[in-house]
């Protein structure tokens, strides 16, 4: 049972892991709009999380008392997290404004050009419920952010050659605002404000590092280049979406 606990929560881990580096990437031309597709593939990764997560209750259920305290620990912990009430709030307002609406269909699968709807919107609250209860170390966590990062990069250099008319793909996008893979400029600026503060974070304490505690091996001044550049190219990104709410957004941050 302990193998299959720890089989289940490395599924979960990888799951969200790929969440954070394969949505942001996705782009294809060829299908329904790219919004509708990142939704696709954001719903399907959460089945996959939905049933590793379900197979870890019932291998702790076999564990019975040895992980009681465990499990008591878990459950304690998504509901005394500083965002589940509002979230908890959040996915109650919404099945209600599903339930009672004109078109209670479209209204949980969502529009046809972006899927947005009440379904989507469950899945990224199934995602938050498990990073909650599921990370439980700094190696985690970290992980986490570097996917993020690693991911971001190349959705900045993307967006970086739109603005200088380097655009191997969506050969009808405008110039003037670039939208990356995300087909839409706020949209590139919302997820980009997102993992700028991450980026700038590692790249300060990289710096830090290497001027205060001495640390200039090769790695640690390789890592403080990687992501300077890492950073620089997400804020040329967010500036060249022009989009004024992400500006008030990267401020915020």
């Amino acid at each position: 049972m302990l193998k299959c606990l720890a089989y289940c929560e490395g599924v979960m881990e990888a799951t969200w892991l790929a969440t954070v580096v394969c949505v942001p990437l996705y782009l294809n031309i060829w299908g329904e709009s790219i919004q509708s597709q990142k939704n696709y593939l954001l719903r399907s990764l959460a089945i996959i999380l939905a049933a590793a997560w379900i197979a870890k209750f019932f291998c702790q259920i076999g564990l019975r008392s040895e992980n009681a305290e465990a499990k008591r620990f878990r459950l304690k912990s998504l509901f005394t997290a500083p965002l589940a009430i509002p979230v908890t709030i959040l996915a109650l307002a919404g099945l209600l404004s599903t339930l009672l609406s004109l078109s209670p269909w479209l209204s949980f699968w969502g529009v046809w050009f972006r899927r947005d709807g009440s379904y989507t919107t469950l899945s990224c609250l199934l995602f938050f419920a498990a990073l909650t209860t599921g990370i439980r170390s700094d190696q985690q966590v970290n992980r986490l952010i570097t996917a993020a990062i690693v991911a971001s990069f190349p959705i900045s250099l993307y967006g970086v050659g739109q603005r200088f008319s380097i655009e191997p793909i969506i050969t009808d996008a405008s110039q003037l605002r670039v939208s990356s893979t995300f087909a839409n400029p706020v949209f590139l600026g919302a997820y980009l404000i997102m993992v700028f503060p991450l980026t700038l974070g590692r790249v300060w304490s990289r710096w830090r590092a290497i001027r205060i505690e001495g640390k200039r091996g090769p790695r640690d001044l390789g890592q403080a280049i990687a992501y300077s550049l890492i950073a620089s190219a997400q804020l040329l990104a967010i500036l060249f979406t022009a989009s004024r709410g992400p500006f008030v957004g990267l401020v915020t941050a």
